[in-house]
């Protein structure tokens, strides 16, 4: 290589980029937390969901309930909810993806003691590769 260049590990004639789905992640887990919550209403029980959801390109989803503690109207209500987005054009994947489908698990929780919440799908990254 010659002096004063530098290799950024890109083959030449190509261009790399790597797409942060955190955001549509937060996005998303953000509308089925309040589908949800509204679906229990202010009594609905205690409890949480954990979930596999399978998004596609089509904004199709299908979600499998993996883990439920407390209220089965609570776990019953989650899965309602995450059912309730397929067709949601808010589930549009990030500008330049190639993905198909996009799967990864999502937990809810409700509780009258403590804060109730939602964990949501953090580092998910996809590298893109064009050539030119």
């Amino acid at each position: 290589m010659p002096q004063g260049t530098f290799d950024i590990g890109v083959d030449r004639g190509s261009a790399e980029l790597v797409l942060a789905w955190e955001r549509w992640h937060h996005q998303f887990v953000q509308t089925l937390y309040y589908r949800w919550t509204r679906r229990m209403g202010p009594i609905g029980g205690v409890g949480s969901g954990t979930a596999v959801i399978t998004v596609t390109r089509e904004h199709q989803i299908t979600a499998e309930l993996i883990d439920r503690e407390g209220s089965p109207y609570v776990s019953r209500a989650f899965i309602d909810a995450i059912n309730s987005l397929t067709g949601n054009p808010g589930l549009t994947f990030p500008n330049k993806s190639q993905r198909q489908s996009v799967t990864f698990t999502h937990k809810g929780w409700r509780s009258h003691t403590g804060p109730s919440g939602y964990d949501w799908h953090r580092n998910d990254f996809e590298k893109v590769r064009t050539e030119y």
